[in-house]
C-alpha cells in the first residue's frame, strides 16, 4: 500500500488536507460563498458531508494551525498540512505530508505540523507581497 500524488488530478479542498488548510484561511462568509448548499460532495464514507461540518473542520483547523485528512479523500491514507501564506498572509499553497494510515497516525501529526508550519513561513517569506 503506499500513496502517490496524482498529477493533473483534481479532488475538492473541503475533502483534502491542502484543500482545507487553504479554507481555514478564509472568512467563513467567503467559505459559504464557495460552498452556497449544505450538502458537499463525498469521496469516502469518512469525507465531510455538510457545510456546517465543514465550518467547524476548519475553526479546528485555524486553532491547531494545521489540517488533517483521515480517509476522506481515499480510503486508508491519513495526511496533515499547513498552507503556505505570502507576507501579506494570502494563501499561496499548501505543504503536505501524505500516508498509509497503517504508518501514520494521528499521534504522528503534531510533530509533522511542527516542521510543515516552519517549512510554509519560510516558503512564505520568500514569496513576498501579493502583487
Amino acid at each position: 500500500m503506499r500513496a502517490t500524488s496524482r498529477v493533473g488530478g483534481t479532488l475538492p479542498a473541503h475533502a483534502t488536507a491542502a484543500g482545507k488548510a487553504q479554507l481555514a484561511l478564509l472568512p467563513d462568509e467567503t467559505v459559504k460563498d464557495l460552498y452556497p448548499f449544505e450538502r458537499l460532495s463525498t469521496l469516502t464514507a469518512r469525507t465531510i458531508r455538510s457545510r456546517r461540518a465543514l465550518l467547524r473542520e476548519l475553526a479546528e483547523i485555524r486553532n491547531r494551525g494545521y489540517a488533517e485528512n483521515l480517509g476522506e479523500s481515499e480510503e486508508h491514507v491519513a495526511a496533515v498540512a499547513c498552507a503556505i501564506r505570502n507576507q501579506d498572509g494570502a494563501a499561496r499553497g499548501a505543504i503536505t505530508v501524505a500516508a498509509p494510515d497503517v504508518r501514520y497516525s494521528t499521534k504522528d501529526f503534531p510533530g509533522v505540523a511542527k516542521i510543515l508550519k516552519e517549512a510554509t513561513q519560510t516558503l512564505g517569506a520568500s514569496l513576498g507581497q501579493a502583487s
